[in-house]
């Protein structure tokens, strides 16, 4: 595979005949091989194998992701520890626990309005105008049975931290392009338990897709339409 690559192949149809290559070989002229010593073949696989190793990749992973370059690491040492397969079993493994976690962990953000500015941007990057009677939640992500726990203690665990109670609390669902039956679920019971402490629940800037499926389970009834906004104000 990696003579292949580094002969330049592109398509599937190079994979094949390297196939029918190797399979020809391994039938009529494994005894040319025979005598072949093992030295010559490890420097073939070594030159071939040298030119797919890519520093400036890893490089731009340990920039960009370092959960990414920590990936790459580890399956290189196993690689080369275990075996190719052992590699790409704890690189898949690794792969699927990163997925999970970025899927039921997403980032939540709590805006406020910059100064001098009419947009709104994270509390904890941007200087703005601090308002006490409301807390603006930003979910950068799908509000689904992965995550809607998580997004649900969070939000709770805020309101309860706050130094003043707060009058209004605003979904800002600008980020969320799916929600599902636990996402509404949540929605709603989010709006009784703050009902009962005096607190609105407001939603704005929900996409089209979004708003269909809110039509879909009342939800405008629900909540009542005056509590969802287009853009955040």
């Amino acid at each position: 595979t990696a003579v292949n690559d580094q002969s330049g192949a592109k398509t599937g149809l190079a994979s094949m005949i390297s196939a029918t290559l190797i399979t020809i070989t391994l039938i009529f002229f494994t005894s040319y091989f025979y005598t072949m010593p093992k030295a010559v073949l490890a420097s073939i696989i070594m030159v071939a194998v040298f030119g797919l190793i890519n520093i400036k990749e890893a490089l731009h992973l340990w920039k960009t992701d370092k959960s990414d370059f920590l990936m790459l690491v580890t399956t290189f040492a196993v690689t080369l520890a275990l075996g190719i397969e052992q590699g790409i079993i704890i690189g898949v493994v690794l792969s699927l626990i990163i997925v999970i976690k970025r899927a039921a962990y997403p980032h939540i953000a709590i805006l406020h309005k910059v100064e001098d500015e009419d947009y709104f941007k994270n509390i904890n990057h941007f200087k703005g105008e601090n308002n006490a009677s409301e807390i603006i939640f930003r979910v950068d992500a799908p509000v689904w049975f992965a995550n809607v726990e998580n997004v649900k203690e969070y939000i709770h665990s805020t309101i309860q931290n706050s130094n003043v109670k707060p009058k209004r609390i605003i979904l800002d669902f600008s980020s969320v392009n799916h929600i599902d039956s636990s996402g509404i679920h949540f929605i709603e019971e989010l709006k009784e338990k703050l009902s009962i402490d005096g607190i609105k629940l407001m939603i704005s800037g929900s996409i089209e897709p979004v708003r269909n499926i809110f039509n879909r389970n009342d939800l405008y009834e629900k909540l009542g339409k005056n509590n969802f906004m287009p853009v955040l104000k």
